[in-house]
């Protein structure tokens, strides 16, 4: 039996549980919140959601000192503070996050499964999590949502699928993001896509057409 740990039961924590429970990835999601209404409502609802789709998996909700029985662990508790930033909104909660994701990496110290880090500022609450907590299976999600969210609203202003676009996004999650346009391509090599001044739409050699995105920083990332 595998079971996966979720701590924190807000919109993130209620995604990777439905996620969870639709992939079938495990047999059991385990929830845990410092409030435990919503982690109570969460259990329910994807209990609910189990038995609509006919999943196998069960929810149910423990205390913290029970996520060091499963397998793997997301955290993506929210400390409670007011956002009032205006630019690099992610920084805002550094000082109220920091002290909730320090408190769990001490009560979960010599937990060896992965654990995967969701709350904001992602890539400082992922090295904070691994020093306090001695771990080396530590994962930030930052660069992959970036990843995501690039491919998503590029397929989109295209006209294509989502597989259809290769590229990614490196760095701190957030403003400082860095988009590797110089190696994104649409339709992959060999598909040519012609474009105005394209020499592929006039008989020359057909290659993929490269998009340059311009919402942030740009970044040569062919390797030398």
């Amino acid at each position: 039996m595998t079971a996966i740990g979720i701590i924190g039961a807000g919109a993130v924590g209620q995604g990777v549980g439905t996620l969870l429970v639709h992939t079938g990835w495990c047999d059991t999601v385990m929830v845990s919140s410092f409030h435990g209404r919503s982690a109570d409502g969460l259990v329910t609802h994807l209990e609910d959601m189990s038995a609509v789709s006919a999943s196998s998996v069960r929810a149910h909700r423990v205390d913290l000192a029970w996520m060091k029985s499963c397998d793997a662990i997301v955290l993506c508790p929210r400390a409670a503070f007011a956002n009032d930033h205006t630019t690099d909104i992610r920084m805002a909660g550094l000082i109220a996050n920091g002290a909730t994701i320090r408190h769990l990496a001490q009560d979960l110290a010599g937990f060896t499964g992965p654990v995967v880090v969701v709350t904001n500022p992602v890539d400082v609450m992922t090295r904070l999590y691994a020093e306090a907590s001695g771990s080396t299976r530590v994962w930030g999600i930052g660069s992959s949502t970036d990843t995501a969210r690039y491919r998503l609203i590029l397929a989109r202003t295209m006209g294509v699928p989502t597989r259809a676009v290769y590229g990614h996004v490196i760095g701190e999650h957030g403003d400082l993001a860095v988009i590797c346009a110089s190696s994104t391509t649409v339709n992959g090599p060999g598909r040519p896509d012609p474009r105005p001044g394209d020499p592929s739409g006039d008989g020359g050699p057909a290659r993929p057409y490269r998009r340059r995105y311009r919402p942030g920083p740009l970044r040569s990332c062919r390797p030398s």
